[in-house]
Order: C-alpha cells, then sequence, then structure tokens
C-alpha cells in the first residue's frame, strides 16, 4: 500500500502549505482558521492558535528549530515554537506574504511578498527586497528553495520570472521564462535537484490545460519538458522527493495526481491520489523519506515511495519454545531492525539473511514485533501465544 492518510481533528479542514519541523513532525497551516498544526510521523496532531485574521499560507522551518508561518491577510510572519508559543512580526512595507518560504543557507528565513523577497532572522528582524523587475507578484503560485549554489531561488509567479537572491551580498537576478514553449511562464514551485539544477512548473496561466517543467542551471540556461498528462489548472506545489527526483502535485485532465520526474531521462511517473475530490495544495519530503502532502478536505496524505511489508503480519504459537520467521521486503532497503514489546512474550533475532527475522516463543501472551527501517518507518507484527 502507497497512501497513509490521516484526518487531524482541527477547526477546519483548509490545509495549505506543509512543511518538515523538528523531532520528525510536519507542519501544516489550516488556512481558513487561523491555525498551525504540528502532526507526529503516526499521525498525533496538535494545533495552535495563531493572531485571527492571519489567513497562513506557506511555513518554514527555521536553523532555530522554530517554524516560520506567512501571514498572508495580516501581512505578518509568525514564528511558532516546537511547543506552540507564537510570536508574530509585522512585514515592514505592508507588503503580503504569499507564495512560498524556505530556509536559507545564511541560517535565515526567506519568503516571497507582492512586489518584494524578504528575510528573517531568528530574532525576528525582518528586512525586504524590491523585485528589480518592478513586478507585484503572487496570487498564489510561486514558490521559494536553497540552490546548489547556496543562494535563494524564487518564483515571481505573475511576471514569469526565475529570480536568485545572493544572501551575503544581496544582489538578485531575475531570469524572464519567456522562451518556454508557452511564452512567458506562470510558474509555481521551485525544488533544486541532485543534479545541481533547479526545477519548476511552468503553466499558460493558473487555468491551463497545457504545461510544462522547467529546468534552470545556477547560471540561468532554461530548458523544459512536456508533461504527459496535461495541466487543468496550474501545479500546486514542487518538491524535492527522498529518491532526489522532482515531484509536482497538479490537477491533470483526467484526475488528481502527483507526479515524479526523472532529472537524468526526463520521464513522467504519475500516482493518483487516494481522495478523487480535491486538489493536493503542498507537498514536501519527510524526515521518513515519504512525500507528505495537504488538501482541502481535512486530509494529510502520505505518499510511500518504497513501503515496508513483513509477512507474515501475524503469527500464533500453540505453545512455548517454537520458532517461526518472519521476512521483510522494501525496495532500496537491505537493513532492518525488529525488537519485541514484550521479551517475557517472545524474542526475536536476526535470520539467516538481512530481510529475516526468527521469532521465538517464551511464554502465553500477546505481543508485538515491530520492525523498523532506517528512516524510522516502522511495520508491527502482532504474536499471540496460546
Amino acid at each position: 500500500m502507497n497512501w497513509v492518510q490521516f484526518r487531524p481533528a482541527t477547526k477546519s479542514p483548509d490545509y495549505i502549505g506543509i512543511a518538515s519541523g523538528p523531532n520528525r513532525t510536519m507542519w501544516f497551516s489550516d488556512y481558513s482558521r487561523d491555525g498551525v498544526v504540528k502532526i507526529t510521523m503516526n499521525g498525533k496532531a496538535s494545533e495552535f492558535n495563531l493572531p485571527s485574521n492571519t489567513a497562513p499560507w506557506s511555513l518554514a522551518a527555521g536553523s532555530d528549530n522554530n517554524m516560520y508561518v506567512e501571514g498572508t491577510v495580516s501581512n505578518a510572519i509568525d514564528q511558532v515554537s516546537p511547543a506552540g508559543d507564537v510570536h508574530t512580526f509585522a512585514i515592514p512595507s505592508g507588503d503580503r506574504p504569499i507564495g512560498g518560504m524556505a530556509l536559507g543557507s545564511d541560517g535565515n528565513v526567506w519568503f516571497t511578498e507582492g512586489a518584494h523577497v524578504g528575510r528573517i532572522t531568528p530574532a525576528g528582524a525582518i528586512t525586504e527586497f524590491t523585485y528589480p523587475s518592478g513586478a507585484r507578484n503572487q496570487s498564489g503560485g510561486g514558490g521559494v528553495t536553497t540552490g546548489p549554489d547556496k543562494n535563494v531561488w524564487f518564483v515571481e509567479a505573475n511576471a514569469g520570472i526565475i529570480a536568485k537572491i545572493d544572501p551575503t551580498t544581496l544582489a538578485i537576478t531575475e531570469y524572464p521564462t519567456s522562451g518556454s514553449p508557452i511564452g512567458s511562464c506562470f510558474a509555481t514551485g521551485i525544488a533544486a535537484a541532485k543534479n545541481g539544477k533547479l526545477y519548476f512548473a511552468c503553466a499558460a496561466n493558473q487555468y491551463s490545460s497545457t504545461g510544462y517543467v522547467g529546468q534552470i542551471t545556477t547560471s540561468g540556461v532554461q530548458r523544459y519538458f512536456a508533461n504527459s498528462y496535461g495541466f487543468s489548472m496550474y501545479p500546486q506545489d514542487v518538491a524535492l522527493g527522498p529518491d532526489k527526483e522532482i515531484w509536482i502535485c497538479a490537477d491533470s485532465l483526467t484526475q488528481l495526481l502527483i507526479a515524479e520526474f526523472n532529472v537524468s531521462t526526463h520521464a513522467f511517473t504519475t500516482h493518483a491520489t487516494p481522495d478523487a475530490s480535491y486538489l493536493p495544495l503542498g507537498m514536501t519530503n519527510g524526515p521518513d523519506a515519504n512525500l507528505w502532502g495537504t488538501n482541502q478536505s481535512g486530509d494529510v496524505d502520505v505518499y510511500i515511495p518504497n513501503p515496508l511489508s513483513v509477512m507474515p503480519a501475524s503469527l500464533t504459537f500453540s505453545g512455548t519454545g517454537q520458532t517461526q520467521p518472519i521476512t521483510v521486503t522494501q525496495n532500496g532497503t537491505t537493513s532492518w531492525t525488529a525488537t519485541s514489546s514484550k521479551n517475557s512474550v517472545a524474542t526475536v533475532a536476526q535470520g539467516g539473511s538481512s530481510g529475516v527475522f526468527n521469532v521465538t516463543s517464551v511464554a502465553m501472551g500477546n505481543c508485538t514485533i515491530r520492525v523498523t527501517d532506517r528512516k524510522g518507518n516502522t511495520f508491527n507484527v502482532t504474536v499471540k501465544v496460546q
């Protein structure tokens, strides 16, 4: 099974941005009800209130282990501690932050606004830098990431520009996308891949039935690759996956999907989302090497590229002193650990190969054998000794 869904008990189901936080947690924004939600790897959620009329959008983890959240109505950045303490910092110009956030190589969090790219330090000092194009930028598209050159790369969606800012010199360089096959792109999302290049989604407009994946080098050279599924509206997010390939969440002409773009072969592989009615709005790589996404149905969807499987999923022993094997399979992984919740009932030990563990009954009762991969994903085998 490649999908896991969590339905957190939050104030509204209007989830937008999502980001990986400290201590193996994921955080996402509750746009309609001015909240930010922390969720653990097993789906336990805690919601924290933001100031009224915040309308939170994108968010990012800072170098100080706090989360930073865009307030698209309050025109502020909220700093949220892991415990949920909130400090609010107003945007000096009053501009609207929307479109993306990311931690920069300088240890500050960077974000896009209507007419600026902004920077907030862990102490809450905000500095804004005007787009040289003079464009009024965001209406929902956009994106921010740190590139392989340690510059902060961002999207000026409405201007059709991919840009970078040097966090040391603060020089901004803009690269128009007017040379794409569809002219100037309405670009969405940006991520740096394993080949040292950056990728973004390129659509003609917000409701385009055609689109491309754009590639840009750190010197600004661009290429475009036609997608195999078509857009029925602009893609919502672009993320670097656990396989270091580029992933896109989008509404296609026939289904809601996430698509993997192989940066070496330029091939697309699509995966239909488990919720056929709601478009995935945010997507990011989690600490468990899975892709986490938000939508507006009240679900948090987790796509597992390499599911952990253990057979059999349950063991029954008719007495003590008996041994039965369990076999582990998982693409791309050859090493796991296995522990017993009650060694007094059953023990577990490595078998003759890395994917085999031997379970031995010790006494009557019930217990669980937990198999764990290197990223912390688990599979529980139930054991009954009778």
